[in-house]
């Protein structure tokens, strides 16, 4: 069932259209982008897929050619089939997307499957990679990447003028709170628990005179923590580690996919963990190190730094990586607050009371993170 080409006896064909640099089907969005596609044929042979564009003189005809042994990855997703090249100079690779849209005798996504069930069996013949092994690694793999980044956010409300007193003011009583921004966070005055915000949603809470604290976060200087007594107890703490393992037994809860834990570092699986997939890992739940934020006045940090009242303030972010693709699938942020200590308080028994804090922190974000990763699973592109 092709339209421009007639293939010889052996060969398989079928009209498709072909999207350079197309690494995933985009569902309902397809058929959008099928006005930009090349019509033609897909032809596999025993040695190469060839793709043919669709003119009317043969000799204003594209052809394009991938020798089977240029080709990695090759998998399907409904109606789409695709080719991953191997790695090129640079590390990068070149994805191949043709769809496959169907005729009255077949649907797109049964020609697909034929196309691929003729393209495995060919690399098979030539001893190429067709389907992962068989081991023991899980499909879903969770990744810590290490200790948080801590700093001291200078915040400057004099110059915001009176409307900045009147949302502290109004923060007192009720606590202040605006949509998440990882960059531009509020503080929580006075954070009376932990405060737990999941992509911009307030989870406890109430509002005050948002826009004059906004203004005075906006205008915050950043400068950098480094203390002995702190960054010893964050070490140890294994903050990464320990969200990973709170994660891992969250996503087995009624999901298909078996998941693990990589333990701090990455898989060996190259850039964007895009290897994985032939070790038969097809998702990787990435934990950057947190950022953590004491955020004080800037009139106080300048009379006395160490004693001045800081808010603790957790911002994580979570990534969900398609191996296939090598493209995040998803990207979760959750904050979280805690309450109001100098740093003379944060560091007393060896950063005790720092401990307690991040630890009632931290504790509703697994629940929180795995409920949207649940969510997420299925935008990974798996073998088929």
């Amino acid at each position: 069932m092709t339209a421009c080409v007639t293939p010889p006896d052996g060969v398989f064909a079928t009209s498709a259209q072909r999207f350079p640099d197309r690494a995933a089907a985009m569902g309902y969005i397809d058929r959008l982008l099928s006005k930009r596609g090349r019509n033609g044929d897909l032809i596999i042979t025993d040695h190469a897929v060839r793709f043919v564009t669709c003119e009317v003189e043969e000799s204003g005809r594209e052809v394009f050619v991938v020798p089977h042994e240029e080709t990695e990855v090759v998998y399907r997703d409904g109606n789409w089939l695709f080719l991953r090249s191997a790695r090129q100079a640079g590390g990068t690779r070149q994805y191949f997307g043709f769809a496959l849209h169907g005729t009255t005798r077949a649907s797109g996504e049964s020609l697909a499957e034929a196309a691929l069930a003729e393209l495995r069996k060919r690399r098979a013949a030539k001893g190429l990679f067709v389907t992962p092994r068989v081991q023991p690694a899980a499909d879903l793999v969770i990744v810590d990447q290490g200790d948080p980044e801590v700093r001291i956010a200078s915040v400057d409300r004099g110059r915001v003028g009176s409307e900045t007193g009147k949302g502290v003011a109004a923060g007192a009583v009720a606590g202040v709170a605006v949509g998440l921004n990882p960059e531009l966070p509020l503080i929580l005055y006075p954070p009376a628990a932990v405060v737990l915000i999941v992509g911009g949603a307030l989870i406890g809470g109430a509002t005050g005179s948002i826009q004059a604290e906004k203004e005075a976060q906006r205008n915050a200087l950043m400068l950098p923590l480094e203390d002995a007594v702190l960054g010893k107890a964050l070490h140890e703490m294994r903050m990464g580690p320990t969200l990973a393992e709170k994660i891992e037994p969250l996503l087995r809860v009624e999901s298909r996919w078996r998941t693990g834990v990589a333990g701090q570092g990455s898989p060996n699986c190259g850039d964007y963990y895009r290897d994985c997939a032939q070790q038969g890992i097809l998702g990787v739940v990435e934990i950057p190190p947190a950022r953590i934020e004491f955020r004080a006045d800037k009139a106080n940090l300048e009379g006395d730094q160490d004693r001045a009242r800081q808010t603790l303030s957790i911002f994580q972010r979570v990534y969900l990586y398609s191996t296939l693709s090598g493209q995040p699938v998803a990207i979760i942020d959750v904050a979280a607050r805690s309450d109001r200590h100098s740093l003379v308080e944060w560091r007393e028994n060896s950063g005790a009371k720092l401990r307690e804090a991040i630890r009632e922190a931290q504790q509703p974000m697994p629940d929180v993170i795995a409920m949207q990763l649940q969510r997420s699973l299925d935008k990974l592109i798996t073998f088929k």
